[in-house]
């Protein structure tokens, strides 16, 4: 049985610097983002899913393109479905009321070793980030590092233990420096695909 991680040291004070909501939006996007949002006008690669629109947050209500939303998230981790099921369980997922899918991203799966990532099969996040915009609903990317989602290892690679001096969940420069390269990555690859809202693509929000 593989061991489950340590826990944080630190209390409430320090969760935040965890747990930090990016409000994608916050970047620049078109002008036109400001007024009511067009939704899905694309649905390749050869063209956004939305118009460019901007998020943001007024301390009372997330507000896209402008407008105040009451949003409803499901959460659906891709790993644990076939990519042929994706369809119809994010189809579901609509029928049932929901305008944001969530889902963690789960690092041992992507990395298995130290710097071989693996993003094929039931890890194309690309694919599912996709097949969400498709259907026009905004997704929410919760890339962790830590997913506590019953996943083994809370989705941390077992090479991780191995890092000289690494102590997981907590403000240790090992951790916080493989825990950069591998966010930085997932981030590069959601721009390279144009998969943030000011790009047309359907992430509104970021967890980290």
């Amino acid at each position: 049985m593989a061991a489950s991680p340590p826990p944080s040291r630190f209390g409430p004070p320090f969760l935040p610097l965890l747990l930090l909501l990016l409000v994608v939006g916050y970047f620049t996007a078109s002008a036109s983002a400001a007024g009511e949002l067009s939704q899905v006008v694309g649905r390749g690669a050869d063209g956004p899913y939305f118009e460019p629109f901007n998020v943001s947050y007024d301390h009372r209500a997330v507000r896209i393109g402008g407008q105040r939303r009451m949003l409803v998230s499901a959460g659906v981790h891709y790993p644990r479905a076939t990519p042929e099921m994706w369809p119809s369980i994010i189809a579901k997922c609509k029928e049932g009321g929901a305008d944001v899918i969530e889902t963690y991203v789960f690092w041992n799966g992507h990395e298995p070793a130290k710097g071989q990532y693996y993003f094929e099969d039931r890890f194309d996040l690309v694919r599912f980030v996709k097949l969400v915009a498709a259907e026009g609903l905004f997704f929410l990317l919760r890339i962790g590092p830590y997913a506590c989602a019953e996943w083994n290892f809370g989705g941390f690679p077992v090479w991780l233990r191995d890092i000289p001096g690494i102590e997981f969940r907590t403000d240790n420069e090992p951790y916080k420096a493989e825990m950069q390269t591998f966010v930085t990555k997932i981030v590069d690859m959601m721009k390279a695909e144009k998969l943030y809202s000011w790009q047309g693509g359907p992430i509104i929000l970021q967890q980290v």
